[in-house]
């Protein structure tokens, strides 16, 4: 009687123990799925804010090749961001739950939108054909001062999410530890409390006593083979999420090179090896000046890398203009840098990153932009006819050094104002750009300019009708020639005639 008391007692411990083991072991697998949530929530806003900042240098690049081409396909990007930003702004925003990171994402979007209307604006001045004030804007560099913000409160808000899918990994990480445990105790105890009742039921029934035994063993392992399913699985995951954030950092554009608080190398993205030359395995653990190498263009001396200044004032520092990269075999880049702060959750620095890229298309881009208006202008210049453009409405976009000399007004003076104002006869002027925008050309149209000095000039005009790529009307283009000598030789010729059709009279009556 004893014995089977005790034998219902193993039992009854065993079912409980083996119970409260399942309950844990539920518990933790539900611990497992809302990490995993979180970690695939915060993976989701680390994707959408890269994406976003890729989208905005895309953006960027189509208007500087707008700006260049005047084609208008390089503005998709442009346009793609521009009207599907508020949406994605505002679902990132959904996503985000630390406070911090919320914080930056507010900071960013008055950023993004000065960004999105420094674009408009050099894009309207391009329309607008007034190359020279959209180049101006853009080489005042707000632009990339703009973009250079956004690329820091994004790396900012980056680094906080990751601390916050770091600190997810961790808790994951301890939620399986415990379960491992609790499984693993669990199991023990279920063992040992499996021998004791297998001892006791021996007496009474030693057959049944090992049926119980294999059924309550088999039992314990399909459950530990389902717990290590379970684990199998959730590793899976956490690798599959280690590997994206890998693909992610090699897909990135530029070059990043990232360093520890004490200015050695701890990481290079592909990009960044095949600029320096490094293999990550050689780089590791070396000064960042030693990967880094980088010159003056000018005076071919080593430039201050920005690394050490970011790292003792905690602030986002660029390099200076003409700067070139020497790669470890000695090849030479012209390079544009950023360098920023990365911060713990408690706001430490502990290191920095590194963002460059090779902006030798861009220079070589810039100088042919400039040759090709200074082959443009010098054209313009060196024919002798007045030359003139203006829009539909008679306003003056363009003239050359002919038109100032014919009106005595410089060129800043002339553009801007009415076509009509420099002649004689306005409503005549007039009538002749309105002929030339319904005929689309006019021949040998006579008009006579006003100087400022009150200096009158005959002059003749062939003009017609240009516009832009997309088809739309831009203007009118005019070619003034002076046909006063001319016009004063026809009329001593008209002279000359009449007085020999005289002479020939009288010498027909004398005859």
């Amino acid at each position: 009687m004893k014995t089977h008391k005790l034998i219902l007692a193993s039992v009854a411990v065993v079912g409980t123990l083996v119970a409260l083991g399942i309950c844990v072991a539920f518990w933790a697998f539900a611990k497992i799925e809302d990490s995993a949530g979180e970690r695939r929530n915060v993976r989701t806003v680390i994707n959408s804010a890269q994406l976003l900042l890729s989208e905005l240098k895309d953006a960027e690049t189509g208007q500087r090749g707008y700006v260049l081409t005047g084609d208008e396909a390089f503005l998709k990007p442009y346009l793609g961001v521009r009207d599907g930003l508020g949406g994605k702004l505002d679902r990132l925003r959904e996503l985000v739950v630390e406070p911090q990171a919320r914080q930056r994402l507010d900071n960013l979007v008055p950023l993004v939108e000065a960004k999105l209307a420094e674009l408009a604006q050099v894009i309207a001045l391009r329309r607008d054909r007034d190359m020279d004030q959209a180049i101006a804007l853009v080489a005042t560099g707000d632009g990339r001062r703009l973009m250079d913000a956004i690329r820091y409160e994004t790396t900012a808000f980056l680094e906080l999410e990751e601390a916050v899918f770091v600190q997810t990994e961790r808790e994951f990480q301890a939620t399986m530890r415990r379960l491992f445990v609790i499984i693993a105790v669990a199991s023990v105890f279920a063992v040992l409390f499996a021998i004791v009742f297998a001892l006791l039921s021996f007496r009474s029934a030693q057959q049944r006593a090992k049926d119980l035994v294999a059924q309550q063993t088999q039992r314990l392992l399909d459950i530990q083979t389902e717990t290590s399913d379970r684990l199998q699985l959730a590793v899976g995951t956490l690798q599959v999420s280690e590997e994206r954030l890998a693909v992610t950092l090699d897909s990135i554009g530029d070059a990043v090179i990232a360093t520890d608080g004490a200015g050695l190398v701890t990481l290079l993205n592909p990009r960044a090896q095949r600029l320096t030359g490094w293999e990550p395995a050689d780089a590791a653990g070396r000064p960042v000046e030693d990967v880094f190498h980088i010159l003056h263009q000018e005076t071919r001396q080593p430039s201050t890398i920005p690394v050490m200044a970011t790292l003792k004032n905690g602030t986002v520092h660029g390099l200076a203009s003409h700067t070139v990269l020497v790669a470890r075999d000695g090849r030479e880049c012209p390079i544009a840098d950023t360098c920023a702060p990365i911060r713990d959750r408690t706001g430490q620095i502990v290191g920095s990153v590194l963002v460059f890229r090779d902006v030798t298309e861009e220079y070589a881009a810039q100088k042919a932009l400039r040759d090709q208006q200074f082959y443009t202008r010098s054209l313009v210049e060196s024919n002798i006819d007045a030359l003139i453009t203006t829009d539909p409405d008679g306003v003056i976009s363009d003239v050359n050094r002919q038109m100032e000399a014919l009106t005595g007004c410089t060129r800043n003076e002339l553009i801007g104002s009415r076509f009509m104002n420099y002649f004689t006869d306005p409503d005549r002027a007039a009538a002749g750009v309105a002929e030339v925008l319904a005929e689309r050309t006019v021949r040998d149209y006579e008009l006579t300019a006003r100087a400022s000095d009150g200096r009158e000039t005959v002059v003749s005009f062939n003009a017609t009708t240009f516009f832009g790529r997309d088809g739309s009307l831009r203007g009118v283009f005019a070619a003034a020639r002076d046909v006063t000598e001319r016009k004063r030789l026809d009329e001593v010729l008209r002279d000359r005639g009449v007085e020999l059709e005289a002479a020939k009279s009288m010498a027909e009556k004398a005859n």
